[in-house]
């Protein structure tokens, strides 16, 4: 069921967002409402948008006017003011946009709208005494949406700090030790927000916890760090994971004073005093139809203008790219992109139908200047090997010799692209054994024939020699970086705009099916079209040929955005079956999605003693036990204390005498699937 591992690993669980639901209670907030301010009517709306977050809880809306709201307000405002930010409830829908006067939710216009969430709590129109965080989400789902505002003038200024006080001026989520935030996030501008790291998002999944929100339609502009990662930060750290997904975003005139000053990935793990891994930790967005412009790292630390990913001590940083822009980006080193996979860690992104363009490195003359456009450095043993395809790069100003990529053990994998080189050697600047492999499809030297390039315009004229000259095997998307369909004619262009390109009626995106762990199958599947008349039929499978109709839903209509859509299998099979999408259009056109394949285990555990003092017990009732089973063992108070496989067998002990006295709970889980919770206590004797 995979379909090109090394370039799709995130595709396939892209976008799960809740579809159209049904009744939901929706509180209105105003700030110029003079009605009697408890939320139930437009007239009679919040005048402040804390009173509906207060009592606001999973499946409830909030509908917000127009209009600048604050977190609190304060004169010579204290530390305790600056800590308090709009805290978002797992499951709450934030919406902002409205008039004040709409009935439906589809009436409302972000954009004409404008609803602001600012951090200027004294409204002095200076930062510093500005909230550390605007927003904070704790332990948050794909459920929770916030959609349409503008989120500035947050500060996270104390550069001696971790935490809401350091990282993440505009929004802080934090799904760190052990707990898990990936809320949606659509049509919001993050602007003028700083930071220690992470000035405009910061994403804390590190520790064992996961922070991998979904983001659509949104843009970091003019954020700031005085560390890494002006636009945004996603840190996987210590066993953690952070791979958001990107669709349709945008990161401009973002700043940084150390590393990533649109984006900064962190996969880093930790080694002990012998060199052995103790933690890894994951940072692998997904990026689709998205601009990185004019980002600039400013001092000798500023290293990767557009992005930074680190994947290092163990751990993993391989982000995958599609039909995206990297223009006129700016850093010390590395003005576009840094991979560093540094001692037994991994940077190899998927870097796919993308443009690099017109990046410099060391602008300011302070005595860097190599990597023009992408750097890869794979140090002490660490492995920095991307793979670009349907590439252009042209005009990025670097050190002679590492225009298009500066290799420092790094060993690049490019093919299909167009390149201002003459020739494979000269694409390379290598230092150690660092070498770049070129594949077929090469263009050495021939113009691109961009459109209008110094007014930001990298479609291709009719004349260009990228046209139809890329490889279709490895597209990732139904659409360009114009939101119309990515192949046009029999093959694919390079870069991230398709020639002569016309609107289609329904286009999968993605599909993804995950079992809930007690009943249901759940089943999202998201489109991206203008026109979208037809239906979907879902079916599964005991053995992946023969499939039956499980549900039947009618496509949504006109939309300008992607739309996902939810059903579930309420009554799933025992073992392994296989789920597919079905799109019947009205035009009579029928093509299916991808295969999914989810594996229900009928297993029953018992876990023994309780209290236990030396060694835990777990006996697992299941005749047909293969591959490694995962257990995570957190104390009272979520701290994570055990996180290991071993082998499945029907008993096994687990050694608990080094654990604290109290209580503690297990998770166990077989091939992904949660067969325990358990709670017990260790005592000593």
């Amino acid at each position: 069921m995979n379909v090109k591992t090394i370039l799709l690993p995130l595709f396939v669980v892209a976008l799960t967002m809740i579809s159209q639901i049904g009744f939901s209670q929706i509180y209105y907030v105003n700030h110029a409402a003079t009605g009697a301010n408890s939320g139930a009517n437009w007239t009679d709306a919040y005048n402040d948008l804390q009173s509906a977050l207060a009592i606001a809880n999973a499946g409830t809306e909030i509908w917000v006017a127009k209009g600048t709201y604050y977190p609190t307000r304060c004169t010579s405002c204290t530390t305790l003011d600056r800590n308090i930010s709009f805290e978002i409830p797992d499951g709450v829908k934030l919406f902002g946009g409205f008039n004040g006067t709409e009935a439906v939710q589809t009436d409302r216009n972000w954009i004409a709208n404008l609803t602001v969430l600012s951090g200027d709590i004294n409204e002095d129109g200076a930062p510093i005494e500005n909230s550390y965080s605007v927003v904070y989400s704790f332990n948050v789902s794909l459920s929770t949406i916030v959609d349409g505002f503008t989120i500035r003038d947050g500060c996270s200024d104390l550069v001696t700090g971790a935490g809401r006080i350091a990282e993440g001026g505009g929004w802080y989520n934090d799904g760190s030790a052990g707990n898990a935030s990936s809320p949606m996030v659509r049509n919001v501008r993050f602007v003028f927000n700083k930071a220690k790291r992470g000035g405009g998002m910061f994403n804390a999944g590190g520790f064992g916890g996961e922070a991998s929100p979904i983001y659509q339609h949104v843009e970091f502009i003019n954020n700031s760090s005085s560390g890494d990662g002006g636009g945004c930060m996603n840190d996987g750290n210590f066993d953690g994971e952070s791979s958001p997904q990107f669709y349709s975003c945008q990161f401009i005139d973002n700043t940084s004073s150390g590393a990533g000053a649109g984006m900064f990935n962190n996969g880093a793990g930790i080694k002990d005093t012998l060199g052995n891994i103790l933690y890894s930790g994951n940072s692998n967005p997904f990026i689709t139809n998205s601009i990185f412009k004019n980002n600039t790292g400013f001092t000798s630390n500023g290293i990767g203008g557009a992005m930074y990913n680190l994947g290092s001590q163990g751990g993993s940083c391989t982000p995958s790219i599609f039909n995206t822009l990297f223009v006129e980006n700016k850093a010390y080193a590395a003005a576009c992109m840094y991979n560093h996979g540094g001692n037994e860690g991994l940077s190899s992104p998927s870097i796919i139908n993308c443009t690099f363009a017109n990046n410099e490195a060391d602008p300011f003359n302070i005595g860097g200047g190599t990597g023009g456009a992408v750097y890869n450095n794979a140090s002490l043993n660490g492995t920095s090997a991307p793979t670009v395809i349907n590439c252009i790069f042209w005009d990025n100003i670097g050190a002679v010799g590492s225009e298009v990529f500066r290799n420092v053990d790094g060993t690049p994998f490019i093919a299909y692209s167009l390149v201002d080189k003459p020739d494979c050697a000269s694409i390379n600047s290598a230092s150690g054994i660092g070498t770049t492999a070129c594949g077929l499809g090469m263009i050495y030297n021939q113009n691109p024939n961009f459109v209008d390039p110094s007014n930001c315009d990298y479609r291709l004229l009719d004349n260009s020699p990228a046209i139809n000259v890329g490889d279709n095997q490895v597209n990732g998307s139904a659409i360009d970086l114009d939101s119309l369909p990515r192949i046009t004619s029999a093959i694919i262009d390079l870069g991230p705009y398709e020639s002569e390109s016309v609107a289609l009626p329904i286009d999968l995106l993605s599909f993804y099916a995950k079992y809930d762990g007690s009943k249901a199958v759940d089943l999202f599947w998201t489109t991206i079209t203008h026109q979208e008349r037809g239906s979907f039929e879902i079916e599964r499978s005991q053995d992946g040929i023969q499939f039956e109709l499980i549900d039947r839903l009618t496509a949504s209509g006109t939309f300008d955005e992607p739309v996902t859509y939810h059903a579930a299998d309420q009554n799933p099979l025992k073992g392994e079956s296989y789920y597919r999408i079905k799109i019947i259009e009205d035009t009579g056109r029928i093509y299916y999605s991808a295969i999914q394949n989810i594996t229900i285990f009928d297993a029953t555990v018992t876990a023994y003693p309780n209290p236990v003092v030396k060694q835990l017990n777990l006996k697992i009732n299941e005749s047909d036990l293969s591959g490694e089973l995962e257990y995570f063992i957190h104390s009272i108070s979520g701290q994570e204390m055990l996180h290991k496989f071993t082998p499945a067998k029907n008993e096994i002990s687990i050694p608990v005498d080094r654990l604290n006295p109290g209580a503690h709970s297990i998770v166990v889980l077989l091939k992904g699937n949660r067969i325990l919770t358990h709670q017990f206590i260790v005592s000593k004797l």
